[in-house]
Order: C-alpha cells, then sequence, then structure tokens
C-alpha cells in the first residue's frame, strides 16, 4: 500500500489532482445543474431574443423553435491550447430532439495561439463538420456524446459514442480568437436540444502519466533496495 502515496504524488505532479501552473482553469464544465450563465458560463443572444430555457431531469433544454432568427449559445472566452505533453479534450453529452430548416445547435472551439477554428453542427440524425463538409450519421431521438481531442489545435480526432468516427482539421480563421461556445448557434434554423454536460480542459498525454508512475515505481524500488542494502549492511556489522 505504499506504492499509493507515490501514485498520487505522480498524478499531483502531473496536474491531475490539481490545477496546472497555468492561469486558466484546469477543467471548464456544465453538468446541468443550473442555468450556464450561473456557473461561470456567458450567455450570448441576439438580437432576436434568447430560446426558451428549463432545466429538466439533469439537463438544460433549450427551445428556439417559435423563432428561427434566434442564436442563445453559451461561451467562454480565452481557453488553453495544450503545451508540449498535453493534449486539449471536449466532451458534450446531447440529444437534438428536433431541428427546423437547418442544423441550429452547434459547438465551436477557437484556439488562442492563432486565429482558427472548428464548428460541429449536431442535427437529429448527422454532424455536420464544416471545414470538410463530411455528414456524420447518428442514431436519431438518442442521447450521444461526442468527444474531441488535439495536442496542437491543428488536427483533431472526433469520437461519438466512444467510436473514433472523424479525423480534422482546425479551419485558419475565425471572427474572434480562443473561445468555447454551444448551444443554438444558427441565425435562420430553430432546434429543440437537451444537454447533459459539457466538458472541456487540457490533460497530460497518457505516456506522460505512464512515465511518471514508472519514474515512481523505481524511485520506490531504487530506494527500498538502497534501504535494504543498508539493513544487511548493518546486520552483518554486528554479526562480526
Amino acid at each position: 500500500m505504499r506504492f499509493v502515496p507515490l501514485l498520487l504524488f505522480a498524478l499531483a505532479a502531473l496536474g491531475v489532482l490539481t490545477s496546472p501552473a497555468r492561469a486558466e482553469p484546469y477543467w471548464l464544465t456544465y453538468e446541468g445543474n443550473d442555468f450556464p450563465e450561473n456557473e461561470g458560463w456567458t450567455r450570448e443572444i441576439n438580437a432576436a431574443g434568447g430560446a426558451n430555457r428549463w432545466i429538466e431531469d439533469g439537463a438544460l433544454v433549450i427551445d428556439s423553435r417559435h423563432n428561427a432568427a434566434i442564436i442563445d449559445s453559451c461561451v467562454i472566452h480565452g481557453i488553453s491550447d495544450p503545451e508540449p505533453g498535453e493534449r486539449f479534450i471536449a466532451e458534450w453529452r446531447v440529444l437534438i430532439e428536433e431541428t427546423l430548416f437547418w442544423y441550429d445547435a452547434g459547438v465551436t472551439i477557437a484556439r488562442t495561439a492563432t486565429v482558427g477554428h472548428a464548428i460541429f453542427h449536431l442535427g437529429v440524425d448527422d454532424v455536420l463538420v464544416r471545414r470538410e463538409w463530411e455528414h456524420i450519421p447518428i442514431e436519431p431521438g438518442e442521447w450521444h456524446v461526442y468527444r474531441i481531442e488535439t495536442a496542437d489545435m491543428v488536427e483533431y480526432t472526433l469520437s461519438i459514442d466512444g467510436q473514433d468516427v472523424f479525423f480534422g482539421l482546425f479551419e485558419d480563421q475565425s471572427l474572434l480568437q480562443s473561445y468555447f461556445a454551444w448551444g443554438d448557434r444558427a441565425n435562420g434554423a430553430a432546434s429543440l436540444t437537451r444537454w447533459d454536460y459539457v466538458r472541456f480542459g487540457v490533460v497530460p498525454e497518457p505516456h506522460s502519466l505512464v512515465c511518471c508512475v514508472t519514474g515512481a515505481l523505481m524511485f520506490r524500488r531504487a530506494r527500498h533496495g538502497q534501504s535494504k542494502g543498508t539493513r544487511d549492511d548493518s546486520q552483518a556489522k554486528q554479526l562480526a
């Protein structure tokens, strides 16, 4: 059991248990327990006014079907790009119940170091990746978990429900720099959506974690061998 403190130390050293030495929070999350603006997100709506929203069964419901001109999204400005040995990860769980006219719900990730973004339009039975104009089918009427992983904010992997489905690139343009936005994102379309959670942050690369834990194990073995050798020498002197 003495390995456990060493493991915890290794995790803490990587920032898994504590925030890394950067100004931004390690993880930013929305868990569907309250309205996002009450949990650190900025609600951004256009001149058409906001959508009808309520919390139901631990999820945020956004209903803009009464006015297709509505844009009503949740935004955090100033996200962190991954540093060497890290990955940026974003994950959200959503049910798109109905769309009118076109894709309405979506997620936009704009990087920090240089201007560029990735946009994902969420439909009832498919997802549209904006840059490549790739349509990815999904099962309609079901909750789906979407996950983006990238080491450089240039190339990324999109997975849906735990399966990698698309490898894409960030667009080299953006109206604004460094933000994460989700919700009702389109003017000219309407939808009824349910958002269970939205999470994003920067985490250590898996191999960095393995190396740190392996180093802790080697350190433990070296200390154990050294202390054992010292005890053996001491016992030998006593016997002599």
